[in-house]
């Protein structure tokens, strides 16, 4: 049975349930605009590819989920600290280019 065939209270639900349940909505909403397929454009294809050609480039590089949220986490937790200090989108910029050399 789905969620959605259900009466629920949202704020009841736990988060993994809000999540399935907006997965639903979406499969749905899916279903009942585009017959349950998604149709992309010429363009966004290409994008697709090239994000896929990239991702398949450097897989070297990537980090597992517990090495970025680590990540994500050391860097809140000094902003925190220390919220005047701001980074500013050039210094990140100029950071993951040093890293890609």
């Amino acid at each position: 049975m789905s969620m959605l065939d259900t009466p629920i209270v949202i704020r009841d639900l736990t988060v993994d349930e809000r999540i399935a349940l907006a997965q639903e909505i979406w499969d749905s909403v899916l279903a009942d605009e585009c017959g349950g397929e998604l149709e992309l454009s010429d363009a966004e294809m290409r994008d697709l590819d090239r994000r896929l050609d990239k991702y398949r480039a450097n897989k070297g590089n990537l980090k597992s989920w517990e090495e970025a949220r680590a990540e994500i986490k050391r860097r809140y937790d000094a902003h925190k600290a220390n919220p005047g200090d701001v980074v500013l989108w050039e210094d990140v910029k100029k950071r993951l280019m040093a890293a890609k050399k």
